[in-house]
């Protein structure tokens, strides 16, 4: 018999316990009960929200509310991570994973109520919020956060994590952005993208005893050793920097490390600080506004803004937020076919041109999944 065979295993739900957040800016520590063979968690994030508007405005921010972390990490025996995310980098790798192998996300509905708001995927307008409640209310604030640990394939699944191991101990690392020491904290900033509200004048937004509740999706490990998925490859997927200052910049530029493994998707996204949303369209209708290339020079795809969008709605069946584009090497078949080596392939790069220069407080991430190998094998 195999993993995949029927009666191997079972499928189990359980919390790994509620941790309660503590100052903004430090890393929570949970670790993942040993037991199970881990598919992905699920990070349900709630706490208290007071809406003070006082002179001001207050209106939920462009990633808002998955920037209450400005990191998420899974992290196996306290050495490099398989996991490493921006709260809105995984939700926004989640909804294009979810669109491209199941076409089943939506991405208006994953607040599960309505106070945070998801930020608009709106093509035309990313900044299109939903508007916080007025007045001084405390609301139930709550929201979720999916970290798929592995990647379906169309012969198996890579990735899985046997928790019975103790060699195998993850830890999460959950660090917040929000401002303060002790509960209640600050969830609003006047400044674009830093907290779950974008604020005017004197208004604030506190947030008390917050918490996340871990949720481990798990497989019961098999009697028989022999049984237990193949452990061939690890799923990584880490957020990154573009190689290149992001503000006043009218062309980013990224060069994937070699010997790093395969790479599966890639996901760039850019905020214009000028406008306080997505780059425009307007700055992306040359013909290389986004090219992927290897080697010397040798561009393998080059879009203008409507060409990505067309090819965004044929494989999402939706439209990723404005400023955001993304390559998926996997498919729909999700085999290793078009999948990139950085073993095989000299200076992998991807590139996003604007036609003039975005603002100076700009900001954007390169977010990459690479399925890296245990041990590899020259050809």
């Amino acid at each position: 018999m195999s993993f995949y065979d029927l009666n191997t295993t079972k499928p189990i739900i359980k919390s790994n316990g509620v941790t309660n957040l503590t100052q903004g800016g430090s890393p929570n520590l949970p670790r993942i009960t040993l037991g199970g063979i881990l598919e992905k968690l699920v990070l349900i994030t709630q706490g208290t929200a007071t809406y003070t508007p006082g002179t001001g405005t207050i209106a939920a921010d462009i990633n808002g509310p998955y920037n209450t972390y400005t990191n998420i990490s899974i992290i196996p025996n306290q050495q490099v991570p398989i996991i490493s995310l921006s709260g809105y980098g995984a939700w926004l790798y989640d909804m294009i994973k979810d669109g491209l192998e199941n076409n089943t996300c939506n991405p208006y509905q994953t607040s599960l109520i309505s106070v945070p708001g998801a930020p608009d995927p709106s093509y035309v307008n990313s900044g299109t919020q939903t508007t916080a409640p007025t007045g001084n209310q405390s609301a139930l604030w709550t929201f979720p956060l999916k970290l798929p640990v592995v990647q379906r394939m169309f012969n198996g699944i890579v990735g899985y994590w046997e928790l019975g191991n103790p060699l195998a101990q993850l830890t999460v690392s959950l660090t917040t952005g929000y401002t303060g020491n002790a509960s209640p904290f600050g969830i609003g900033s006047t400044t674009v993208g830093a907290a779950p509200y974008l604020l005017t004048g004197n208004a604030t937004v506190a947030l008390a005893n917050p918490s996340v509740d871990i949720v481990r999706y798990l497989y019961d490990t098999p009697v028989n050793p022999q049984d237990r998925p193949p452990v061939t490859f690890i799923n990584t997927v880490i957020e990154d920097t573009w190689q290149n200052n992001v503000g006043s910049s009218n062309s980013l530029k990224y060069t994937f490390a070699p010997l790093s493994g395969y790479l599966a998707r890639v996901i760039g996204y850019t905020v214009d600080s000028a406008t306080g949303k997505g780059v425009s369209p307007t700055l992306m209708l040359n013909n290389n506004a986004f090219t992927f290339g290897v080697g010397d020079g040798t561009q393998l795809i080059s879009e203008s803004i409507y060409e990505n969008l067309w090819r965004q709605r044929d494989q999402l069946s939706f439209d990723a937020p404005q400023g955001t584009v993304f390559m998926d090497f996997l498919g729909k078949d999700l085999t290793w076919q078009n999948i990139f080596s950085t073993y095989d392939n000299a200076n992998i790069n991807m590139a996003m041109n604007f036609s003039s220069n975005i603002g100076a407080g700009s900001y954007g991430k390169v977010i990459r999944q690479v399925l890296k190998p245990l041990q590899y094998t020259a050809k």
